[in-house]
């Protein structure tokens, strides 16, 4: 958290030390958010969008570059 504040601070021109931003920090009783949780998406399978059709069908052998039949 100290390191956000100090940048931000940085940012806007104002000068301090990061000693100084933790320092005041504690004195006013600030703490961090707490990060939010890693939730995993996967894809979703069950969807209505239309399915393209499979050109290959898994011969990847072709005649010439960028060209399959």
């Amino acid at each position: 958290m100290v390191y956000r504040i100090h940048a931000a601070l940085v940012d806007e021109g104002i000068r301090c030390g990061r000693e100084r931003v933790a320092r005041l920090a504690r004195e006013n009783n600030l703490e961090p958010k707490a990060a939010r949780r890693f939730k995993v998406t996967t894809t979703d399978s069950k969807h209505k969008l239309p399915v393209v059709p499979n050109l290959l069908n898994r011969n990847f052998m072709a005649e010439s570059r960028d060209q399959i039949r």
